[in-house]
């Protein structure tokens, strides 16, 4: 004798949405901790950034106090900040070389221009820049002219990566800034 079990549609579909909330459920689990994976290492590589570059914004406030003087300017690019105090006409410049960091401040009241400065070589007809500066002319001719390395292919990546735009916007920044101070 067979049996026939008599199973209602509501039954069947009760049963066949269970094992497909199942199999949802382990699915989006499964997408959530690889996402996670994939999200986390981004999230602490971005505050690991920001935490660096607040340090550095505080390092160059510091250095403006040191001079009683405050930053009304700044602009963080790789190893670099720069920074002015447009009120006191001063200049100043931190940059991390192999874990170590130079400092320099510039009265701007003793320049009479500043240019980028860019120092290369040609190897088979490809010109190869191997340091940019920021060059400041002074105004008393028995002075030396004060420079900021930007690039240097002695220790920073060989390749550009916006250096030449950098000094180009700074040096525009203080040309400007020199033709207040001199009116």
């Amino acid at each position: 004798m067979t049996y026939v079990r008599v199973i209602s549609i509501d039954q069947l579909l009760y049963t066949k949405n269970k094992q497909k909330m199942e199999l949802n459920s382990i699915t989006i689990i499964t997408v959530l901790v690889l996402l996670a994976f994939c999200i986390l290492p981004i999230v602490i590589m971005n505050q690991k950034r920001k935490k660096k570059a607040s340090e550095s914004l505080q390092l160059l406030k510091n250095l403006a106090e040191e001079n009683q003087c405050t930053i009304t300017e700044h602009e963080l690019f790789n190893q670099i900040i720069i920074g002015i105090d447009k009120n006191a006409h001063q200049l100043f410049f931190v940059r991390t070389i192999e874990g170590k960091k130079s400092r320099q401040k510039i009265y701007l009241s003793d320049v009479k221009r500043c240019r980028m400065e860019e120092t290369g070589r040609t190897v088979d007809s490809i010109h190869v820049i191997e340091k940019i500066d920021l060059a400041f002319a002074p105004l008393a001719s028995n002075q030396k002219e004060i420079t900021l390395n930007i690039y240097s292919a002695d220790y920073d990546n060989l390749t550009l990566s916006g250096e030449i735009q950098f000094a180009e916007k700074w040096a525009k920044l203080v040309n400007d800034h020199l033709k207040t101070i001199n009116k």
